[in-house]
């Protein structure tokens, strides 16, 4: 990193916890290219730059490091590793993991856990009213982000297992800087509230099996998403397709066979709807809703390589 006078971080506020706000500062430097692969962090320079003391500091360079985006030096603070499209996949592979077994475990947990249940149907109804909402409207993708998190984080806590739940939590601070870079796109909210709420159905059905196959394809799908956001050359590079034109369907490499959800219904088979059927729910063009053309009810995907 060149030698400036200039600090290339935010500063962090005095009057709260400081060492989550480091890491975010940190990885929002790797994801803005102002650090990279081989720069030295050392913990004092550091300091001084974002106007904390040096233990934050170092907490946050040993969370990095768990991460795989540092390696510390003994006395020498740590050097930033390589990070990009590949990397970030295979964080998002970890955490994918660890969520799908979670999301398995909280299927079956929430069918004797009545106060988890009843918050779960609370975050369905909000679900239901951001897919039915106009997606300009002031406040929608705050809200969207909001109950994307409160998701992901009622499924950790219904786990049963605190130690898993400690795992996920582990890339709290890694996600919360990836939706502030791709949350912020309403496309990929209308399309993440979409598999939100397959996911809560199969939950709340206790589809154990279910659940985890939704929670494995909304990662998968999102990883891909992230990637070519944050990381559009590579992103693109690995396929030779333009990344935008992938965000439909990302997995270019095989074909989506999917399981489709009628929420109202006891049962669920294997379908797919007409054009008619996925431009009725919403009102939309169903050849605009390509992302997600099953508007009709809910999309399980399993992405099936024909090769």
């Amino acid at each position: 990193m060149s030698a400036t006078n200039k600090s290339p971080f935010e500063p962090v506020p005095p009057d709260v916890g400081l060492r989550p706000l480091v890491v975010r500062r940190l990885i929002r430097a790797m994801f803005n290219q102002r650090l990279l692969a081989g720069d030295r962090l050392v913990v004092g320079k550091l300091a001084m730059q974002l106007g904390a003391s040096s233990t934050p500091v170092r907490e946050a360079l040993l969370e990095l490091s768990t991460l795989g985006l540092v390696e510390l030096l003994p006395n020498r603070g740590a050097v930033c590793l390589e990070f990009g499209a590949e990397q970030l996949r295979d964080m998002y592979l970890a955490r994918r993991v660890l969520e799908v077994e979670a999301t398995r475990r909280a299927a079956t947990n929430l069918a004797r856990a009545a106060a988890a249940r009843t918050a779960l149907r609370e975050i369905r109804d909000r679900l239901a009213a951001l897919f039915d909402a106009d997606d300009s409207a002031p406040g929608w993708l705050d809200e969207a982000v909001a109950v994307d998190v409160a998701l992901h984080q009622a499924v950790a806590a219904n786990c049963s297992s605190p130690r898993l739940c400690h795992e996920i939590n582990r890339y709290e601070e890694l996600m919360v800087c990836v939706r502030e870079f791709v949350g912020n796109d309403r496309a990929v909210q209308q399309v993440a509230t979409e598999e939100h709420i397959a996911l809560v159905d199969h939950l709340l059905a206790g589809r154990a099996d279910e659940a985890a196959d939704s929670m494995r394809h909304h990662l998968e799908h999102t990883a891909e998403l992230a990637a070519a956001m944050l990381f559009p050359e590579q992103a693109g590079a690995r396929s030779g397709v333009d990344p935008v034109k992938r965000m439909a369907h990302p997995f270019s490499g095989g074909e989506p066979s999917c399981a489709w959800v009628n929420p109202d219904a006891e049962t669920s088979g294997t379908s797919h709807p007409t054009s008619e059927q996925a431009g009725a729910r919403s009102g939309v063009d169903p050849v605009k809703r390509m992302a997600h053309p099953f508007s009709g009810g809910e999309p399980s995907c399993a992405w099936v390589n024909p090769d």
